[in-house]
């Protein structure tokens, strides 16, 4: 059984059949003090507890970024890949570029350290049509037990991002395959 909350500790042993997925959920969301995108409630899906669903919701002229913490246990293998699936809506058609960074860390009985990646992607929007974009990353010195912090921005910096509107991160999800 692998519990699948954002920030919840990946608790039980996989079989090597199983790869975990690990939902990251917008309510569970860490920001810092600037730059960050506004949690909303989704004028498209309605299907949290509340009856509303909670999105992130990024600026068209900044690049935002919003945290997320992932403890991975003992009772998980080794972690050969992994990838993030971005589900995304536009208020406007065009291309939006994506940008992702993972920090890893080991726990001192791990050998301590961590490990850095930044990977990042553009999605064609069609202005109220959901996207799913999907972003590998390096995640070859991951190992259990440990903590993994990502991040989810919108790299409004880059020649590629074209879109004038916000964009709204509707779900994401970490792909975990041991």
């Amino acid at each position: 059984t692998i519990n699948t909350a954002a920030g919840a500790v990946v608790w039980a042993a996989s079989p090597t059949a199983i790869n975990p997925t690990i939902l990251l959920d917008a309510g569970s969301a860490e920001f810092t003090t600037a730059n960050f995108p506004a949690l909303q409630r989704s004028t498209m899906f309605q299907s949290s507890a509340d009856g509303v669903m909670k999105v992130l919701a990024y600026d068209a002229s900044t690049m935002e970024k919003a945290y997320f913490t992932i403890p991975l246990s003992t009772m998980i293998s080794a972690v050969s890949y992994a990838s993030i699936d971005l589900w995304i809506t536009a208020t406007s058609s065009g291309n939006t570029v994506w940008q992702v960074g993972s920090v890893f860390l080991l726990s001192g009985s791990s050998g301590g350290g961590a490990s850095t990646a930044v990977s990042s992607t553009t999605a064609v929007n069609l202005a109220s049509l959901a996207t799913k974009v999907s972003i590998g990353l390096v995640a070859t010195s991951w190992a259990t037990p440990g903590i993994v912090q990502l991040y989810i921005g919108r790299f409004t910096s880059d020649a590629g991002d074209a879109n004038t509107g916000d964009v709204y991160l509707q779900s994401a999800a970490l792909r975990i395959t041991v």
